[in-house]
């Protein structure tokens, strides 16, 4: 549900009304507040202990939604604020598990760079999770 949200957003942005705006507000804070969740401090990956579709998803449709930061002047312009802006202190595990996730080579052969931080522990992780661990 969360993507579709995210799609209908983005692209009506130019057009965006006190209520979608509300509702991509509420869909975000829902889906974050349940990845923060999964991601409890024991935890690594989204879905178990090694890296599954949940986490593929996460990072490509959250990747996509931070998408909003290209339309903070039209949004502004609209009378809204960004509803990521607070994100990596309301959301920190999740924004953590992006940032790692991104620096993986799995997903930079995908998608060319992604600046939006590192993750160092990602490699040895997947190495333990290919072997079984």
């Amino acid at each position: 549900m969360f993507a579709r949200e995210v799609q209908v957003y983005l692209l009506g942005i130019k057009a965006l009304s006190r209520d979608s705006h509300a509702r991509m507000a509420a869909a975000y804070e829902f889906h974050l507040s349940g990845i923060e969740a999964a991601l409890a401090p024991a935890n690594v990956f989204i879905a178990g202990k090694c890296l599954s579709i949940a986490d593929i998803l996460f990072v490509c449709d959250f990747a996509q939604f931070l998408r909003e930061g290209h339309s903070r002047k039209e949004l502004a312009v609209r009378g809204f604020k960004l509803i990521s802006a607070g994100g990596p202190t309301q959301y920190p595990r999740s924004h953590r598990h992006l940032r790692t996730l991104a620096a993986a080579r799995i997903f930079r052969q995908s998608w060319g760079p992604i600046s939006i931080g590192t993750g160092g522990r990602l490699r040895a992780m997947l190495t333990d999770c290919a072997a079984g661990a």
